[in-house]
């Protein structure tokens, strides 16, 4: 038996837990030990409790540093959370190092991790990488930028990297750990597997990479009936607190359509407001592999396990994207055709056309079904296999 611990940092949401879990107990299921050090335990024990595995808090950084600007590459990134601040990031690194070794893992996978991956550097146990394409960018000097309308020149993205690179090097000299000679070298790991297609790689200029596909848990969550009412169905999944939550209940309430919609902790007074016979509110996450497939149209903030189970069911997506991974991964959808976006509603949002556009214009399902038949043949017990499968090459050398 191996022990495998599984490393989450940075994102927010359950998507990670409930992405990695199918993975985690393939990994149990072969016999090896799975431990998850994770940064939000708000759905922990609904989603790992059940399956007895034993989960820590990951050591995250608190501090908020409101007079950044919007980050334009991975670097600022790392900037709003500490690494602007040697004592910051050698806070972290100690703590990471010592709950790894406290797990002695022979096997750490890194979700969205930068420090774990620091922290890790020169160990003996094996790395992976394994998630979004937006946890791993591509590994050149300097790393693309990914806001490419604001036409930040090379320069200014290696200036910026080397400001990074410089508070890394500082602590790795400390913490006698192996220096970087580039950022991107934080991501040199044994292997890093893509969970995400082609097509949907937030860096489309990434080059060759080894994708398995959506790491997603389409048979999670709880199954649901539809409002009884008619017309066509929309499933709604807005992350907690989204600003426009209200104003896209209030377009579905007018408009001839049945809809699901789920939000984590969403405001009870809300609810009461809207509920009506075509409408179905759902605190609790609600089965995604029903949900995309009887859709006729989704509404979501963008998040890559829900695009991505929309998309091999044929569902074509009205996004609203809160963040930049969020909104990286809405631009692949738009590349597509298989979408809309909306990144700024204005002073006189147009919430109903914009679903109502959705549903009657084809352009938008010809595209989702194109992808749909393209991937065809992508079951996620193979995917699980195979990412098993690397698990075990890298355990075995």
């Amino acid at each position: 038996m191996s022990r495998i611990v599984y490393a989450w940092e940075l994102g927010a949401g359950y998507g990670h837990l409930a992405a990695f879990l199918p993975l985690a107990k393939a990994l149990r299921a072969a016999g090896h030990e799975v431990t998850f050090v994770i940064k939000e335990l708000t759905h922990a024990e609904t989603l790992l409790g059940p399956e007895h595995f034993t989960y820590l808090q990951a050591p995250l950084w608190q501090l908020p540093l409101e007079r950044l600007t919007h980050p334009v590459n991975y670097a600022e990134i790392l900037f709003k959370v500490g690494y602007l601040s040697k004592p910051g990031v050698t806070g972290l690194v100690k703590a990471w190092r010592k709950q790894l070794d406290l797990l002695r893992p022979d096997l750490l996978i890194v979700d969205h991790g930068p420090t774990p991956l620091l922290a890790s550097r020169g160990a003996s146990f094996k790395r992976m990488t394994l998630g979004s394409s937006f946890y791993a960018p591509p590994q050149t000097t300097p790393m693309p930028s990914f806001r490419p309308e604001a036409q930040v020149t090379p320069a200014k993205l290696l200036e910026t990297e080397n400001l990074a690179l410089s508070v890394i090097n500082a602590v790795a000299q400390e913490q006698q750990l192996p220096p970087l000679n580039a950022l991107c070298d934080l991501f040199d790991v044994d292997t890093n597997l893509l969970c995400t297609f082609p097509e949907l790689d937030l860096y489309p200029q990434r080059g060759v990479a080894e994708y398995v596909g959506p790491a997603l848990s389409l048979d999670e969550g709880t199954p649901f009936d539809w409002p009884s009412t008619s017309g066509p169905k929309v499933f709604v999944y807005l992350q907690a607190g989204f600003a426009h939550t209200e104003n896209i209940i209030a377009a579905l309430s007018a408009l001839p359509v049945r809809a699901v919609v789920h939000s984590p902790m969403l405001d009870q007074a809300l609810v009461q407001k809207y509920t009506q016979a075509n409408l179905l509110f759902s605190n609790t996450p609600l089965h995604m592999g029903q949900a995309s497939l009887e859709a006729d149209i989704a509404i979501c903030n963008a998040g890559m396990g829900t695009v991505s189970a929309m998309l091999l069911a044929g569902t074509p997506m009205l996004l609203f994207p809160t963040h930049q991974e969020q909104f990286m991964q809405a631009s692949a959808v738009i590349r597509l055709g298989a979408g809309m976006m909306v990144t700024n509603p204005g002073q006189q949002p147009e919430f109903q056309k914009w679903i109502m556009d959705l549903i009657t214009q084809q352009r938008y399902h010809l595209a989702a079904a194109a992808f749909q038949d393209k991937y065809r043949d992508f079951h996620q017990a193979q995917q699980i296999e195979k990412i098993l499968a690397r698990c075990e090459q890298l355990l075995q050398r």
